[in-house]
């Protein structure tokens, strides 16, 4: 995480994993909760409104995590709780590293709260 200055947005991430796409390197993730059914998207289907949404987040977060050498993954949710795909890429990527690389325990303190 970085503070913004002279106008460069900063980065806002929920969790920092260490190591999740890339040995030593830190992957940020942000959550969005969207609502499908909200007048904003009524003229849009769920794929686009996720995909738009995840876009957007990448957009302000990717080049402030680059700086951090780290990267960035955007976590969108519709509020009825259909994952985005780098969602699921993100939660099969943890799983399958818990299960294969480290014990749970090693895992869960690599989740660095922010």
């Amino acid at each position: 995480m970085r503070a913004a200055e002279n106008g460069t947005p900063a980065l806002i991430a929920d969790i920092a994993i260490s190591g999740l796409w890339e040995r030593e390197r830190v992957a940020y993730l942000d959550n969005r909760i969207i609502s499908a059914d909200a007048t904003l998207y009524a003229s849009q289907d769920l794929t686009a409104i996720s995909r738009n949404g995840a876009r957007a987040k990448r957009r302000k977060n990717d080049q402030p995590a680059e700086v951090l050498r780290g990267s960035f993954t955007p976590l969108i949710c519709s509020s009825d709780g259909v994952l985005h795909k780098e969602f699921v890429a993100s939660e099969k990527r943890l799983k399958a590293q818990t299960v294969q690389d480290r014990s749970y325990q090693a895992c869960m303190l690599s989740v660095l709260p922010h």
